[in-house]
């Protein structure tokens, strides 16, 4: 699945150069990080997955991006809890701001709001479990969220990129997702 992520992305940046370099103020947003992830009754560490669409406002310093998370999450480095598979599916808005701006550099804050729907196993009743049974769930939280990170935005570049070292989305359940991302942003 990865693969085929990083595939798009080096697709559309080769194919989109050699457009005209007539740069919009609208681009597709893709990006991928390392997670973890906790709701009311699942907790694990895992990757997720964004694409977005983005709108950029007085002088493409704010940012209006509606985009989707996907994540897929497991038990790894985590104790004292049964074996956990799960998902999640997140949609949301977020406002980015530049706070910060030196030519194509700038530091960026962010916030946003969001519904999420967390699927998947507790409990896999195997070998080091044998008193115990599997359990399905299925949850809703919806919430807001928090970015902050550095922005790399060239002029005549339809690529801008972005690492972003603090995201945390908090809602309704005991919801807290924490990632870094890495991503791009593809002008149109």
């Amino acid at each position: 699945m990865s693969r085929y992520f990083f595939l798009l992305i080096f697709f559309c940046a080769f194919s989109f150069s050699s457009f005209s370099q007539e740069l919009s103020d609208k681009s597709i947003k893709v990006g991928a990080g390392l997670a973890i992830n906790e709701g009311y009754r699942e907790i694990g560490t895992g990757t997720v997955f964004q694409l977005g669409y983005q709108k950029q406002y007085w002088e493409n310093r704010l940012r209006l991006n509606p985009y989707m998370l996907t994540g897929g999450f497991i038990p790894f480095g985590i104790t004292d809890t049964p074996d956990q598979y799960f998902r999640i599916t997140t949609l949301g808005t977020n406002l980015y701001l530049d706070v910060i701006r030196i030519k194509p550099f700038s530091l960026f804050a962010g916030t946003g709001l969001w519904a999420n729907y967390s699927r998947g196993l507790i409990g896999t009743g195997g070998m080091d479990e044998p008193r115990t049974s599997s359990d399905y769930f299925f949850r809703t939280y919806i919430g807001g969220s928090l970015h902050a990170g550095i922005r790399l935005a060239p002029q005549k570049s339809r690529l801008a990129w972005e690492i972003t070292p603090f995201n945390v989305h908090f809602g309704s359940g005991y919801f807290m997702l924490g990632y870094l991302k890495i991503g791009v942003d593809i002008s149109l």
